[in-house]
């Protein structure tokens, strides 16, 4: 069931254009400019419309945690609310945003921090890095929705899930995620071919 929401999205026409294809992760769009442009086109709307109006993005900020050589890796549960995760293993975290923004605000990052207190518990250092964004116009859910990619990075592997009704994780080798890649969710996907197993046979 989809909650009822106001979330930010802004139209596909001014996006798009701007990346390299249907199904790619473009990291050629600096962050600065990237939030410049939401600044400038952003809107707040119901998010059940939203769901099926492709002249929409919805923006979702979504991180991959890393330590070292892995990346943690989570399966999502039959109880978790978004029924086209379910079973699926995901090497990323994120979430709507539900609040408006002005010249200054940065909700992205703002509404990563909330949906990663609130999902896992990292009790050590970190540094959030923008990687880039992702865009899969190739399915339905794909055509609504815009990542924005960042890598959490951890100086040690303290981090565990808050939510263990919903899912399920374990550090796993960079290497080691072409094994699950059939079965990850697509935008898991995307990050692997493009960014973490790149010229690897995925």
């Amino acid at each position: 069931m989809i909650p009822n929401e106001r979330i930010l999205v802004i139209p596909s026409q001014v996006i798009v254009p701007k990346l390299k294809s249907a199904h790619s992760l473009e990291s050629t769009i600096p962050y600065e400019d990237l939030m410049a442009l939401i600044r400038k086109h952003h809107q707040l709307v119901d998010r059940a419309p939203a769901e099926i109006d492709n002249s929409l993005k919805q923006i979702i900020p979504y991180a991959i945690i890393r330590f070292d050589d892995q990346v943690y890796l989570v399966k999502r549960s039959k109880r978790q609310a978004e029924a086209r995760l379910h079973d699926l293993y995901s090497i990323g975290l994120g979430g709507h945003i539900s609040e408006s923004l002005d010249d200054t605000s940065d909700v992205i990052r703002a509404a990563l921090a909330r949906e990663l207190e609130e999902e896992m518990d990292i009790t050590g250092p970190s540094q959030t890095k923008y990687v880039g964004i992702i865009n899969d116009d190739t399915t339905d859910v794909g055509k609504v929705h815009l990542g924005i990619l960042h890598e959490v990075l951890l100086e040690g592997n303290y981090c565990r899930i808050r939510e263990k009704e919903n899912m399920t994780g374990n550090w796993c080798a960079i290497p080691s995620l072409a094994n699950y890649y059939d079965a990850m969710e697509s935008w898991s996907q995307i990050v692997c071919k493009y960014h973490l197993l790149t010229g690897s046979q995925v």
